[in-house]
């Protein structure tokens, strides 16, 4: 298992989606405090986010889901971004390989604006 540590973005921007071809499959844990409405995908420190891979209903503290990230079909490293349901905020989690993950614990602290994982291939 790897454990992931990057800076959190906290200021949500709506961007046009990035054109996609291609899709990767992964199950998502909510190990923060807080519901996720929202998981998006982007090429790495872009900020070009696609749709939302989630979808209804919302994922609680504690549940897991698969979902399927749309990926631009060039590029397996991709970053994350997480919609938080109670306030909007947003958490990045950078650099992933999307191609290979199978499963990623996410972990996000709101007062340091720490967000970390912990993710198998």
């Amino acid at each position: 298992m790897k454990i992931l540590t990057t800076l959190a973005i906290c200021a949500s921007t709506a961007l046009p989606a990035v054109a996609v071809s291609q899709g990767a499959g992964f199950v998502v844990v909510n190990s923060t405090a807080y519901p996720i409405r929202e998981i998006a995908v982007s090429p790495p420190d872009l900020n070009s986010w696609g749709a939302n891979a989630l979808g209804a209903p919302v994922l609680k503290k504690g549940e897991a889901r698969r979902v399927k990230a749309r990926t631009d079909g060039t590029e397996c490293i991709q970053d994350i971004r997480a919609t938080f349901d109670d306030d909007a905020s947003t958490a990045v989690w950078q650099h992933l390989d999307l191609c290979d993950l199978r499963k990623i614990t996410l972990f996000f602290d709101r007062t340091t604006g720490l967000s970390t994982a912990q993710y198998s291939e």
